[in-house]
């Protein structure tokens, strides 16, 4: 079951039966991780060709402005992954 998308990417978040859930991206990046993979020339050609020339800065600018966010975000996702996982019966 598709769980979340974007114009980009269109397969970014996803379950597969009752507990079993995958993501397309990285919750853990910040702006400094970012700039860490920009030295990899690979890394920021793939990004500027995908999203269009500027689109690195404006990665490791937005991802300083909304580092508070993403990480409640973060947060919100595993813990109800959490929840999932303990509501459910163990299994034989």
């Amino acid at each position: 079951m598709l769980l979340a998308r974007s114009p980009a990417y269109p397969n970014q978040a996803f379950r597969f039966g009752p507990s079993a859930y995958g993501v397309q991206f990285h919750l853990e990046v910040s702006a400094e991780l970012a700039r860490e993979w920009a030295e990899i020339p690979a890394y920021a050609e793939a990004l500027e060709r995908v999203l269009g020339p500027g689109a690195l800065d404006e990665l490791i600018s937005r991802l300083g402005e909304q580092a508070e966010e993403m990480l409640a975000h973060g947060r919100r996702l595993f813990e109800r992954w959490l929840d999932v996982r303990v509501a459910e019966p163990a299994a034989a």
